[in-house]
């Protein structure tokens, strides 16, 4: 599978998170509950969570930091905790439905809002933020980044504003935590909303609100907290004061570790990676015939390319991306009907490819030739054409060399005849496509009979040479010596590795 869905969820987790969840389930007890080792580890756990959260956006409070399920529910406990209904907001097309239905909720009881427009490239001007202002306005709600084109609203602005007419200033970062630094000092952030399970690399049904100082929500839950049993209300001090009930110490627990495992790798490293994924791809498609590409591509953005291709529904390409190529990503609406009322895919809707740290640039290549496969560009069989897709030749071929793959299966894919796409080949690469794959082959082998212990005949086969005895002369052929001397001159320690 090629997972190219990473705004729903990431699911190449670093090992380290997948290692600090299972470690969590065995050992971690109730936080707050108790004075036994397994609830004071799980208070020590989650507490080391908050301040890793704390650094990651630069708030100076880690009691600020209240886990939720994830950005929905913090962004409602912030949304529900601080307007009432003789308040006035102000927010943008952009919003996912999680900022939409809390707010058209409160409409219901008299709340007012004003929404940013954007234009038909997905932008919206938050300079107009200003002529929006009313005397009752108390809010600006926005997200940092599109969750159906990636386009960017410039926060830092967003933040000036709101500190200059003295708005609260809520923001959603559900589809940049993780990827872009976010100061909430710098930036002006009253309340940052995130989820554990997308740029982040944790858990699904974490998140949570980090609250700067001197902002008071009120609770959306009320329960169990552990401490001051007697009083009838809930606690007023954070964070117990929006954390009502267990928390996820096991979700946190690898939440943590994934912050942790950010902040070594480096938030401008993961921001560069995926930015040029996404660069590449858009690259790959934007002058496809019958494509359409949705968004602004000048200058910074989330790493998200959102398409249809004329003559198919959205979902029909998903379908089809998923069904041929095992190619993973999200079609329809994606809980944002303001974005696509903008940009008119309110009945298509769009098909939603999103990068993440752990995509290839071999992954992004085979999506390129399917869109244009699907597309119909294709169906060209002129050799100019199809030498412009050599890279996506070889990384296909590099992605199935382990399978039993065949002329007809890739000519197929990239449609043209079997006997052209043998002669294009060869003439390409010097040498016929079968003997292009057992070379592939042999140098994957090579590496693994110096890396490893496995039997040379199972580590052939695991490569795709079923053929054991072809295997040994095309090896002999290659490197001058059996696959065995090979073995046997590594154990010697006559070879380096």
């Amino acid at each position: 599978m090629i997972y190219l869905d990473n705004a729903a969820t990431t699911i190449h987790k670093p090992d380290c998170v997948v290692e600090a969840v299972a470690h969590a389930m065995q050992n971690l007890g109730n936080c707050g509950r108790g004075a036994n080792g397994g609830s004071l580890s799980a208070a020590r756990v989650i507490y080391q969570a908050r301040e890793a959260a704390a650094a990651l956006f630069h708030l100076d409070s880690p009691e600020r930091v209240c886990f939720t399920c994830n950005s929905t529910e913090a962004l409602n406990t912030a949304i529900l905790g601080l307007i009432g209904p003789e308040d006035h907001v102000i927010s943008t097309d952009l919003e996912h439905n999680s900022v939409l239905r809390p707010l058209y909720h409160l409409m219901k009881s008299g709340t007012r809002v004003s929404f940013l427009q954007a234009d038909p490239s997905g932008n919206v001007d938050v300079s107009q933020i200003e002529a929006l202002i009313r005397e009752n306005t108390k809010a600006v709600i926005c997200t940092h980044a599109s969750n159906v084109t990636g386009n960017l609203i410039n926060i830092q602005l967003v933040g000036e504003i709101a500190r200059r007419h003295g708005l609260l200033f809520i923001l959603d970062a559900s589809q940049t935590a993780g990827s872009f630094d976010i100061n909430m000092e710098r930036d002006h952030i009253s309340v940052l909303c995130f989820t554990g399970h997308k740029g982040l690399m944790g858990p699904q049904g974490t998140g949570g609100l980090c609250i700067a100082k001197g902002v008071d929500i009120r609770p959306l839950k009320m329960g169990g907290t552990g401490v001051q049993t007697n009083l009838p209300d809930q606690p007023s001090q954070y964070p117990i004061r929006l954390e009502a009930g267990t928390l996820n110490s096991h979700g946190i627990a690898g939440l943590k570790q994934a912050i942790e495992y950010i902040q070594e790798t480096g938030i401008a490293a993961i921001h560069e990676k995926e930015h040029e994924l996404m660069l590449r791809f858009y690259q790959g498609v934007k002058n496809v015939d019958g494509v359409k590409v949705y968004g602004d591509f000048f200058g910074d953005r989330a790493p998200i390319v959102a398409l249809n291709i004329e003559g198919y529904d959205s979902g029909e390409i998903g379908d089809i991306l998923w069904e041929d190529f095992q190619i993973a990503v999200r079609s329809g609406a994606h809980c944002a009907p303001r974005m696509h009322q903008a940009l008119g895919t309110v009945e298509m809707g769009a098909v939603r490819f999103s990068f993440g740290w752990f995509n290839t640039q071999e992954e992004v290549d085979l999506a390129v030739a399917a869109i244009r496969q699907i597309a119909g560009e294709n169906q060209k069989t002129d050799g100019e054409t199809l030498a412009d897709q050599m890279g996506l030749i070889t990384a296909y071929i590099r992605s199935h060399y382990r399978d039993e793959i065949t002329l007809e299966e890739i000519a197929g894919y990239f449609g043209v005849s079997r006997e052209y796409f043998s002669r294009f080949f060869k003439k390409q690469t010097g040498v016929n496509f079968i003997r292009y794959v057992h070379l592939l082959r042999l140098e994957h082998i090579h590496e693994d009979i110096l890396s490893g212990n496995d039997s040379i005949m199972d580590i052939a086969a695991r490569h795709g040479f079923h053929n054991y005895k072809l295997f040994t002369k095309m090896f002999r052929e290659v490197y001058g010596c059996g696959p065995r001397d090979l073995r046997k001159a590594k154990e010697e320690g006559t070879i380096k590795q």
